[in-house]
C-alpha cells in the first residue's frame, strides 16, 4: 500500500471547452459603481470621470480574459487511490498542470462521488505550474466509492468572477472496516475449525492426567465435551474465518473482528478463507487475496 501511485497515460478531458463564468458579489458591486461613474460622467460632461470609468471597465474585461485563459489551461490527471480503513483519510493523487501560469493560485477542488456526496477542498496550485497534490478526503462510511466528477473553481485574479471547470472521472477506491485493536481482539473468540483460542491458547480434548486448572469452563458449562487449554499447540496451517462463528458480537463488531483476523492471518502467512452470508472466498494467501476478503467485509 506504500507503492508509488501510477498515473493515467492521458489527462482527463473536461466536459466543455470553456469554463462556466459567474459574477461574484464584489463583481456585481464593481459593475454597479462603474455604471454610476459613467452616468455621472455623461450627466455632468466630466471627461475625467469618464476616463476613470472606461479604465475600470477595461480592467474588468481584461480580468475576465485572464481568468478564462487561466482555467482553460488547467490539465488534470488522477492517480491510483489506495484503500484505507474507516477513520483514515483517503488521499487522492491529483496531477495539476497550469499551462498559462507559473504562480501559485488559490483553487477550489470539488469531488463528486457516486453516492451523491460532494467533498470540497481548497488548495494552491503548484508554484512551478505543474505538480502532484495529495488531496485528503474523509468518507464517513466503509464500502466502495467511485469518484465521478472533479470540479475546479477559481476567483482569479481579482475575485470579480467565479469560474468553474468540470472533469469527468471514474476512479474507484475502498474504505475497509476498522480492524479491532490487538488488545481487544485478544478476547474475541476465533473461529478456527470449531475451536476457540486467544492469541496463543488453543483447545483440545481432555486427556487423563491434564491439570484441572486448564479445563475450559465455558465449554463445560455449555454441555460440550471436556476441553482443556493447550499452551503448546501450533496454529493450523489454514482456517476459515466465519461470520457465524461470531454470533455473540454486533454486526460492526463482527466486521471489525474479521478484518483483524484477515490482517493477522496474512501477516502470519497462514492460508485462510472467508465465509459470509453473502458468499465465500476460498482459502488462499497473498495481498490480492487479502484485499478480496477486506472488500467483501467492507461491502457487507
Amino acid at each position: 500500500m506504500d507503492a508509488k501511485p501510477e498515473y493515467q497515460t492521458g489527462t482527463v478531458k473536461p466536459e466543455s471547452q470553456f469554463p462556466s463564468v459567474m459574477l461574484t458579489r464584489p463583481g456585481v458591486m464593481y459593475l454597479v459603481v462603474n455604471l454610476i461613474l459613467m452616468v455621472t460622467a455623461v450627466n455632468y460632461s466630466n471627461h475625467n470621470i469618464l476616463v476613470v470609468a472606461l479604465f475600470l471597465l477595461s480592467l474588468f474585461a481584461v480580468s475576465l480574459v485572464m481568468a478564462v485563459r487561466m482555467l482553460r489551461g488547467v490539465a488534470l490527471s488522477l492517480g491510483e487511490i489506495r484503500p484505507v480503513f474507516l477513520g483514515q483519510d483517503v488521499h487522492v493523487p491529483v496531477n495539476l498542470s497550469l499551462q498559462h501560469s507559473s504562480d501559485a493560485i488559490a483553487l477550489e477542488i470539488k469531488f463528486e462521488l457516486d453516492n451523491g456526496d460532494s467533498i470540497i477542498r481548497r488548495i494552491k496550485s503548484p508554484e512551478s505550474g505543474s505538480g502532484i497534490e495529495q488531496i485528503p478526503l474523509s468518507p464517513g462510511n466503509r464500502g466502495r466509492y467511485t469518484l465521478i466528477k472533479v470540479q475546479i473553481a477559481s476567483s482569479f485574479p481579482f475575485g470579480l468572477f467565479r469560474l468553474r471547470r468540470t472533469f469527468p472521472a471514474s476512479s474507484t477506491f475502498w474504505v475497509y472496516a476498522t480492524p479491532l485493536d490487538k488488545t481487544t481482539a485478544h478476547g474475541v473468540r476465533r473461529n478456527k475449525r470449531g475451536s476457540e483460542r486467544g492469541d496463543s491458547v488453543f483447545l483440545r480434548q481432555y486427556r487423563m492426567g491434564d491439570p484441572v486448572r486448564r479445563i475450559h469452563k465455558k465449554s463445560l458449562a455449555m454441555g460440550q465435551n471436556i476441553l482443556v487449554k493447550d499452551m503448546e499447540a501450533k496454529a493450523p496451517d489454514s482456517q476459515w474465518l466465519q461470520w457465524d462463528g461470531l454470533r455473540d458480537l454486533a454486526t460492526e463488531q463482527r466486521l471489525q473482528a474479521l478484518t483483524r483476523q484477515v490482517i493477522d492471518a496474512e501477516q502470519q502467512g497462514r492460508t485462510y478463507g472467508l465465509a459470509m452470508p453473502t458468499g465465500k472466498i476460498n482459502p488462499a494467501v497473498g495481498e490480492a487475496h487479502k484485499h478480496r476478503c477486506l472488500r467483501m467485509l467492507a461491502e457487507f
